[in-house]
């Protein structure tokens, strides 16, 4: 498990003309964990959020929200609109509180982003393409650089993919074991 000063070295080590403040180090990794959706590098979190008018604000470690549910006898229906960190309701019922249920950054004991193994390359490459960006587009830094890191970023994804669908050596030979167990009948007596 990797921290935000641990990428900060990493890139000052490879790009050391490249300025990489800590605020943007946090917003890239965030945004990479966010794009790339893997679930297992996240924690599952349920709090109870007060509604203020008709909405509630997520928190910042809110990457993905599973549920919405009120626990107030009487409610009317309500729907929700998600409008950037905000949910809006519509229905009645102002007063009760929304349980929320999320996926959520791991985060270290600062509330920074913890990087973990199968993302350190991906964040890596996503925050080099990020700050990158602006001198490709001002026509400042050739096509094949940025292509380059195009293409590690490409890789580093797919080997993020890849790993989350791969099986540990455990895990497979306890389904080998489930494969080979024999098959024995159970027999209900009331047959």
């Amino acid at each position: 498990m990797s921290t935000i000063d641990d990428l900060l070295i990493k890139v000052s080590t490879y790009m050391p003309s490249l300025v990489l403040r800590r605020e943007e180090a946090i917003q890239f990794a965030m945004e990479a964990i966010r794009h790339m959706g893997l679930t297992h590098t996240m924690k599952m979190k349920t709090i109870q959020v007060e509604v203020t008018d008709q909405q509630i604000c997520l928190p910042d470690d809110a990457v993905r929200v599973l549920r919405i549910s009120r626990d107030c006898p009487g409610c009317e229906p309500y729907e929700t609109v998600q409008e950037g960190r905000y949910i809006r309701f519509r229905g009645q019922c102002p007063t009760a509180p929304v349980i929320v249920r999320y996926y959520a950054y791991q985060t270290d004991s600062n509330g920074e982003p913890t990087i973990g193994d199968e993302l350190e390359d991906v964040i890596f490459w996503w925050t080099l393409k990020a700050k990158l960006l602006e001198s490709y587009l001002n026509g400042k830094l050739p096509g094949e650089q940025f292509g380059f890191v195009q293409n590690e970023l490409n890789k580093a994804k797919r080997a993020a993919r890849s790993s989350y669908r791969s099986f540990s050596q455990s895990e497979m030979e306890e389904m080998i074991a489930l494969i080979r167990a024999p098959y024995v009948p159970v027999r209900n007596p009331e047959f």
